[in-house]
């Protein structure tokens, strides 16, 4: 279900938008109330206005979010676009997927996106984290001061100084990816399921009808290492390169993609570089996670991955066979 169904479906049922997404299976039941606690903001298109938070979204990308398009659509528009010279908010505008007022109200989102000094913070990752209970406010305050240092972002400050095991920062990114989107819905409420049905030409009213959707993603490991072989030389040099790759079959609805999540369980590693998905990424002590792009098709989609890892050595790595020291999971983005 697309973020403006949540809000109708919640306008129209009059039950709390947080026990909605719980009954979807969107929510766990310790984030049913932080979202009930932005109901009011939700509520208020200029006041969701002050919730964005999250990577800046492309206007596309915020259309396609909140059901105003789909992505066929979306690549025809971007079609016409480079054809033209056209803004893609006017080609909308003319398609009437956005009304005027919409469109300036979605340009409004995206600055607040940037320009975090001038927003509410409730929306942050960090904030998010310290309202499930994964950190406390004070590790998320020496967190950002260590992040004004290091310029890592907070989810890596916290996965790398132990604070946050990788697959907790997923689940907050998954979240707050659902509640900027919910947000994004609501500064577009109008004119996107919350409006009264359109009159036809003939007085009948013109009635939509949608479907839920819920996203999905599974893994099917097709070949994974059960154990990792260190010698002298691999110690000397102070990384180990993993011969054999780990196979991964994901299939999922969602195309907005996915987070892989790896957590590391080994006092021999320092670190793990992944290569296999774009460019090559290194992750921290104990993990990271890895976001991949979903297919432009809509329906169940099965993604193949092969990842091919590295391991730096820390200072307690020893010769000899050792368990596999890597977990994998994944979650819908």
């Amino acid at each position: 279900m697309d973020a403006a169904s949540l809000l109708a479906a919640q306008r129209n049922s009059n039950h709390q938008l947080g026990e909605i997404m719980v009954d979807l299976g969107m929510l766990g039941r310790q984030q049913k109330q932080l979202v009930e606690d932005l109901q009011e903001d939700l509520a208020d298109p200029d006041r969701a206005i002050k919730l964005a938070a999250g990577i800046r979204r492309k206007l596309g990308e915020m259309l396609v979010e909140v059901g105003l398009a789909n992505q066929v659509q979306l690549e025809v528009a971007l079609a016409e676009q480079e054809r033209t010279g056209e803004r893609l908010g006017e080609i909308a505008v003319r398609h009437g997927w956005l009304q005027v007022g919409q469109l300036d109200r979605a340009l409004r989102f995206q600055h607040a996106q940037v320009d975090e000094g001038k927003v509410a913070a409730k929306l942050r990752l960090g904030e998010l984290l310290v309202a499930t209970g994964d950190i406390t406010r004070a590790q998320l305050d020496a967190a950002l001061a260590r992040q004004h240092d290091s310029g890592k972002l907070l989810g890596s400050e916290l996965v790398d100084a132990g604070i946050l095991k990788p697959s907790q920062l997923a689940n907050g990114l998954q979240l707050q990816r659902s509640l900027v989107a919910l947000a994004m819905a609501a500064t577009l409420a109008i004119g996107i399921g919350l409006a009264p049905p359109a009159q036809a030409a003939d007085g009948t009213a013109q009635v939509g009808v949608g479907a839920t959707v819920l996203k999905h993603i599974s893994m099917r490991v097709l070949q994974l290492p059960d154990t990792i072989q260190i010698n002298e030389a691999d110690i000397a040099r102070g990384y180990v390169d993993v011969s054999t790759p780990s196979r991964l079959e994901i299939r999922s609805n969602s195309t907005a993609g996915f987070m892989l999540s790896i957590e590391t369980h080994a006092d021999f590693a320092r670190g793990t570089e992944v290569r296999g998905i774009g460019d090559t990424a290194a992750l921290g002590r104990f993990g990271g996670v890895l976001s991949v792009k979903g297919a432009d098709a809509g329906g169940m989609q099965t993604t193949p991955v092969a990842l091919s890892f590295r391991v730096l050595l820390s200072d307690n790595a020893r010769p000899g066979q050792h368990a596999w020291p890597l977990q994998i999971s994944v979650l819908p983005s």
